[in-house]
This record gives C-alpha cells, structure tokens and sequence, in this order.
C-alpha cells in the first residue's frame, strides 16, 4: 500500500493544472508551468526572458478547501446552513457544507454532484464549466 504523501502526489500530478493555486513551503504559488518531474512557479522577467523556479511534485501540497478559501475565491454564504454562491458572472450553481461529511459538495440547485476538498479541485470545476480562472479576492 502507498503512503498518503504519494498517493496525494499521484493525484496532483493528474489533477494540477497552470493557473492553480498549491502549498509550497507553506507559502501559496501559483503555477506557472507543468513538467513530468514537477511545476514551475513564476518569480519575474527580464527583458528577455521569464524567471521561473522548478519544484518536484513531493514539494508541492495541495490547499485544503475551507470557508476562508471559498471567500477569498469570492463565494459568499447566502444561508446559514452552509450554502455559498459564486459572485461570478452565468455561474448557477452552489457550493455546500454537510455536518455528517468531510469538504464540500458542488450542487446544481437540488442535486449533489460531486465532492471536492482541496482548492485547486473547485478551481478546475468552475473553469471546465465557465472558461474562466478563479481569482483570489
């Protein structure tokens, strides 16, 4: 059986793509570019060139999603029993709490349809539906 840690790497290596938002060294990055040994975080330019530093995949985390993050993300709760929606333009749909489970569910207003608990999961939802970037706040 594979440790957590690689089995998380695994699953960040299949699911991270440029534009998201991971955990290195504690700080949040955003990636700039994707390689088979790990991403690339952007750190400037010079007149001719970008500057980027090179991480492999067991530096990189990934960000748990909480109700700071969906806030940052520029979500807002509209009811007490944990239901927030998106202050996005043609994005009907909301995200929920659940006391009995772990992270958030995604909902199309009456049904579940799907779980995620990182943040990099619900920025790949929202632009698979939107073809737009999430930005943090």
């Amino acid at each position: 059986q594979l440790p957590q840690d690689a089995v998380m790497q695994s699953v960040l290596k299949n699911q991270v793509r440029i534009g998201n938002f991971v955990y290195f060294n504690g700080q949040t990055e955003t990636v700039y570019a994707i390689r088979n040994s790990g991403v690339d975080f952007y750190r400037g330019k010079t007149k001719k060139s970008v500057i980027m530093q090179s991480y492999v995949w067991e530096a990189i985390k990934p960000i748990p999603l909480t109700k700071d993050w969906l806030s940052k993300l520029s979500f807002f709760i509209v009811e007490t029993n944990g239901i927030f929606e998106a202050n996005l333009p043609n994005f009907r749909y909301s995200i929920q709490t659940a006391k009995d489970y772990d992270g958030f569910f995604f909902c199309d207003g009456e049904n579940v349809l799907t779980n995620f608990n990182y943040v990099h999961e619900l920025q790949n939802l929202v632009f698979a539906l939107t073809q737009r970037e999430l930005t943090v706040a």
